[in-house]
C-alpha cells in the first residue's frame, strides 16, 4: 500500500472557494461548539486538526470505487485550518488595494456580480468567495500574514511581500507565469497558506471512513450541493456555516 508523509512545518483548499491553514501551531483558537457570532462579517476562526491526540496522525486517503482508489496517509504534525471557507466579506477585506490586477470582489453570486439576479436582495458577504484561482489564493495568504504581522509563506523571486510580484499571470502565456508557478514556500514561516489534498481530506473525514462525513450518504440539508443530473433546489452558495459542522467543528 502505498504511503504518503506530509509535513505541516511548510504549509487554505482550493478548488471553486478557499480554504487557509496556519502553520503557527500553537494551540487554542477553536470556536464554541454553539457556532458562530451571529450577524455582521465573520471572522477567520482557526481549528485545531486533528482537536487531540499525538502525532504522527494516520488515515486512508480516497474511494475504493473511484478511479484514484484508496492509499494510507501519515502526517506527521496536526494543524489550525479555517473552520469555514474564505468568504466574500473576509476576501473583500484583504484583497482591497492590492497591486497585482485581482479583483477584490470576483464572485458569481453576490449584488453586482454576473449571478446577482439569483441572490437578489440577500446579503452574501459571508457566502464563500468563489471565481478566485491558486495565484489569487497566494496573495490573499501573504496579504493576510502581513496584516496580521506573521511571516508571509510564499515567496517569489526572492519577495515574501505580493507588491513585488508584479500582475498576477492570466495563462500559461503570460510574461508573469513562470514567476509566479515557481514560488516557493519559506521554512520556517508561521503565516497562512493552502492546505494540502491530504490535509483537506483528513479535516473533512473527522475521523471517519465512511464517503461522506455523514455516513454513506449525504443529503441537502447537511450539504449545499446539486446532483450530476440538475436535481436539488439549491441554485446558489451559501452562507458558512449554514450547515452543521463535522465531528472536528470543521465546516
Amino acid at each position: 500500500m502505498k504511503k504518503h508523509l506530509i509535513s505541516c512545518s511548510l504549509i487554505l483548499t482550493l478548488i471553486l472557494s478557499v480554504f487557509i491553514i496556519s502553520c503557527d501551531n500553537s494551540p487554542g483558537g477553536n470556536p464554541p461548539p454553539s457556532g458562530d457570532p451571529p450577524g455582521g462579517p465573520l471572522p477567520i476562526v482557526m481549528v485545531q486538526i486533528p482537536p487531540s491526540g499525538t502525532a504522527p496522525f494516520f488515515f486512508r486517503m480516497g474511494q475504493a470505487d473511484i478511479t484514484t482508489h484508496e492509499f494510507d496517509v501519515t502526517l506527521t504534525q496536526g494543524f489550525r485550518m479555517s473552520r469555514h471557507q474564505i468568504t466574500q466579506a473576509q476576501w473583500e477585506a484583504v484583497m482591497t488595494g492590492n497591486t497585482n490586477g485581482i479583483s477584490p470582489t470576483p464572485s458569481h453570486f453576490r449584488p453586482g456580480g454576473a449571478g446577482s439576479v439569483q441572490v437578489y436582495r440577500m446579503d452574501t458577504s459571508n457566502f464563500p468567495v468563489e471565481r478566485v484561482n491558486w495565484f489569487d489564493a497566494l496573495v490573499f495568504c501573504n496579504r493576510l500574514s502581513i496584516m496580521e504581522g506573521l511571516d508571509p509563506v510564499y515567496s517569489i523571486n526572492g519577495s515574501t511581500n505580493p507588491d513585488d510580484w508584479g500582475t498576477v499571470p492570466t495563462g500559461s502565456g503570460h510574461a508573469n507565469f513562470a514567476n509566479w508557478n515557481a514560488v516557493i514556500m519559506v521554512a520556517g514561516a508561521n503565516g497562512y497558506r493552502l492546505p494540502t489534498e491530504a490535509q483537506w481530506e483528513f479535516a473533512c473525514r473527522a475521523g471517519t471512513t465512511t464517503p461522506w462525513n455523514t455516513g454513506n450518504n449525504i443529503t441537502q440539508s447537511q450539504a449545499n450541493f446539486r446532483t450530476t443530473m440538475g436535481l436539488g433546489l439549491n441554485r446558489t452558495s451559501a452562507a458558512v456555516g449554514s450547515y452543521a459542522p463535522n465531528a472536528w467543528g470543521f465546516a
